[in-house]
Formats: C-alpha cells, structure tokens, sequence
C-alpha cells in the first residue's frame, strides 16, 4: 500500500472514530510527551513516549473499553457495531495491528499536530467538493464519508471474533 493509501486510511480510522464513538481527538490518537522510563503500554521514540488507549491491543473481541479524557468515565464500545469504523479496522492488514490504530509517518502514532493537518485537508476538500467555502459548516461525518472514499480497504484473510 502506498504512503497516501496509508495516510488516508488511517485518516478515516481516526475521523470516523471520533464521530461514531462521540470521542475526543486525544481519546482516539493520543498524546506524545517526555518520556518516563519503563512506564508499560507506551511507546517510546527518542527522549519522548506515546501514551493511547485506541490500541490494537485494547480491542480484543472488537471491543474497546478505556477512560475518557473528558472526565475519565469509563466506556466501552462493541466495535462491529459501527458501521462507518468497523469496515475501515477490518481493513487494516493483520501484520499492522499492533500499538496505536491512528499511526502517522513511519508507522508510528500520529502527532497532534499532522493530524490537524491532513484533517484541514480533508475538510477543504469536502468542501470545495460541496461548494460550501464555509469549512466550519462541514460535517465531522462527511469528513469521514470522503476519508473513507480515498481510503482502498485491504482484502481481509480471515474471520475475527465478533463482539456478542
């Protein structure tokens, strides 16, 4: 897969699981910070360390259950049960389910920063596409809707178990 393939469908992971899932940016990509050593479940790259709970690993049966960042209330979500997200993680080749789902260059988790960006894209896109010069007036849902449409989904090899 190509590096915009890549982009554009982790992209439309992310956008699509902020709108479906009603979670906030930090929820679904994290945050980079100083890193702190031997601190379990993060990623580290260099003197600083990722810390998410939108991990492959924290979706076992497809269901993700973390503490929001808005008031660390305990949730959970029956990923199957979304139908714009659940297509897109099937998607994603099986050798690449590993650490952050949203991952930016080089395979690692997206920064804030060029998430915002590629988002900024996104929705100038749309709404050149719409005609609507407002970008604010665009829809997080029809950011994911184009997102998705330039993302080409992988053939997926095998059968997961669903959440019941």
């Amino acid at each position: 897969m190509s590096r915009g393939d890549v982009r554009s469908r982790n992209m439309a992971i992310g956008v699509a699981a902020q709108f479906e899932l009603a979670l906030r940016q930090k929820d679904i990509i994290g945050e980079w910070g100083p890193a702190v050593p031997k601190v379990a479940g993060v990623v580290y790259a260099g003197t600083e360390m990722w810390t998410g709970s939108f991990r492959w690993e924290n979706i076992p049966g497809w269901r993700l259950r973390l503490k929001t960042s808005k008031n660390r209330a305990r949730a959970e979500f029956c990923l199957d049960d979304y139908p714009m997200l659940f297509p897109l993680l099937e998607a994603v080749p099986h050798a690449e389910r590993s650490g952050a789902i949203v991952k930016g260059q080089y395979g690692l988790p997206i920064r804030e920063r060029s998430y915002r960006k590629w988002f900024r894209e996104i929705a100038r896109a749309s709404a050149s596409m719409t005609g609507n010069s407002d970008i604010s007036a665009t829809s997080l849902g029809n950011l994911a809707v184009l997102a998705r449409k330039s993302s080409r989904p992988c053939a997926r090899t095998f059968t997961d178990e669903r959440c019941t």
